[in-house]
Parts: structure tokens; C-alpha cells; sequence
């Protein structure tokens, strides 16, 4: 943030170390939060349970899955659309997150997204292919 001066001159609002550290912090809770949400999605696909309640079956008594029913829907979902790809899913922003956190930068985010999404298309194919008789 800046104001201008008389002259029309920008002042910085924050002195730069300042204004670094808070960016640098920001980065770091960033990566943090996508490599908690990751762990957590993880979690999620993990204890997968068919008898749990979520988007298409009603189950009765407790949920199985470790994150209970919120993490019952959110694995069923991605389980249903992407099978086991979702795990590609859920630990890639474990990969984004830690790199976030240690190095404090994610070179060319745009390109890493479109291989992902690339790799998203590929990956269910070549699983099918690679275990042909496992049915989930």
C-alpha cells in the first residue's frame, strides 16, 4: 500500500522489511494451509468406508471415516469422480504446500496447474489399464 506525496511522489505505507516479512508470513501460512488441507484429504480417502452416508448411499450408525461425515462425502465424491486418481488429487498441494513453506516460492504456478490437469486426464486411464481387475 502507498499514499502519494505532495509532489506526487509514492510513499510506502509499511517500511520494506516490514512489508517483506508480511509477504514472506502470508506465503508461509499459504503453504501450511494447502499441506493441512491435503493431509486432511488424504485422511479422508483413506478411511473410505462404501457404508458410510454421503452423496448416493444412506447409511445408518456411525461413520467409519476418520474425518466422519464430512470426511465420508468429500471421499465418496472424489472417489466417484475421479477414483484413485483422487489421491493424486489430494496429495499434489501436500507437494505445493511443503514447497510454499520451505522455499517460500512455487515457480511457474500456471504451468505446474496445467500439468496437473493434464496429469489428472492421464492418470485414471493409465491405472485402468495398469489394474485391470480391481473394482471399486
Amino acid at each position: 500500500m502507498t499514499t502519494r506525496s505532495e509532489s506526487g511522489r509514492r510513499i510506502p505505507l509499511l517500511p520494506a522489511g516490514v512489508a517483506a516479512a508480511i509477504r514472506r508470513t502470508a506465503v508461509e501460512a499459504a503453504g501450511m494451509g494447502l499441506a493441512v488441507a491435503s493431509v486432511l484429504g488424504l485422511a479422508a480417502l483413506a478411511s473410505y468406508s462404501p457404508a458410510d452416508p454421503s452423496w448416493n448411499t444412506a447409511g445408518h450408525g456411525t461413520t467409519a471415516n476418520w474425518l466422519g461425515a464430512a470426511g465420508a462425502w468429500v471421499s465418496d465424491f472424489g472417489l466417484q469422480v475421479f477414483g484413485a486418481a483422487a489421491f493424486f488429487i489430494a496429495a499434489l498441494p501436500l507437494a505445493w504446500g511443503w514447497r510454499l513453506w520451505s522455499e517460500r516460492r512455487l515457480a511457474r504456478p500456471w504451468l505446474r496447474l496445467a500439468a496437473a490437469v493434464v496429469a489428472l486426464m492421464a492418470l485414471p486411464a493409465a491405472l485402468a489399464l495398469a489394474l485391470p481387475h480391481v473394482h471399486w
